[in-house]
């Protein structure tokens, strides 16, 4: 009977050590999301070609200017690149498409025809820019992905 009980105190353990783990483990991943969402945010907001380009599009102002070898072009180029970055982490898992809703505008604007016509420029010249549609929604991650990105 002794044993029984010990063993039975031994399996309770492991199952709480193994909650309190994963529990860790949890939190450990919100918190990199979460770091890295204040980066998305400083990024967006701090830097001057990625806020001009977006101010750009949100006052429809300038966008002549979003085209090779004008004055637009490198701010489109690295806020493209940026938020592909972001898609991938949102392909693989490392973050989650509701991290990143509180932008939910500005990652709209990348739908405005002006970037979509770079957009097909850049794509004419083999930029492989494959990841832009996790950052709008347009794409899913796959069910296992999403199932391991909540944890």
């Amino acid at each position: 009977m002794e044993e029984k009980a010990i063993g039975f105190v031994q399996l309770l353990c492991t199952l709480v050590g193994g909650m309190f783990a994963l529990y860790l483990f949890w939190q450990s991943n919100r918190e990199k999301r979460q770091t890295f969402v204040v980066t998305l945010y400083d990024k967006l907001y701090n830097d001057p070609e990625i806020r001009s380009l977006l101010y750009a599009l949100d006052k429809e102002q300038d966008l002549a200017e979003i085209n090779p070898r004008k004055k637009l072009e490198q701010a489109a180029d690295k806020t493209l690149r940026f938020l592909d970055f972001v898609g991938g982490l949102i392909k693989n898992g490392s973050l989650r498409r509701h991290d990143i809703s509180s932008f939910e505008y500005e990652l709209q604007l990348l739908k405005h025809q002006a970037l979509q016509q770079y957009q097909r420029h850049l794509v004419d010249h083999q930029v492989q820019l494959n990841n832009l549609g996790y950052v709008t929604g347009e794409k899913q991650p796959s069910r296992w992905v999403q199932l391991l990105a909540w944890l």
